[in-house]
């Protein structure tokens, strides 16, 4: 049996914004891995933000 945990909007953008400099440090910040993770964050701050207004 999994349990689903629901992340708050924060947690997930700091557990994206660590994935992505994990990544960049192993694949370089210019990397398709890396630029991927990053428009994922972007995504999310965008979602935070529209949340605030």
């Amino acid at each position: 049996m999994s349990a689903v945990l629901e992340l708050s909007i924060e947690q997930q953008i700091d557990l994206k914004r660590e994935e992505m400099l994990k990544t960049a440090k192993i694949y370089g910040m210019r990397s398709e891995k890396t630029l991927k993770i990053s428009e994922e964050l972007d995504q999310l701050i965008i979602m935070y933000l529209s949340n605030k207004e």
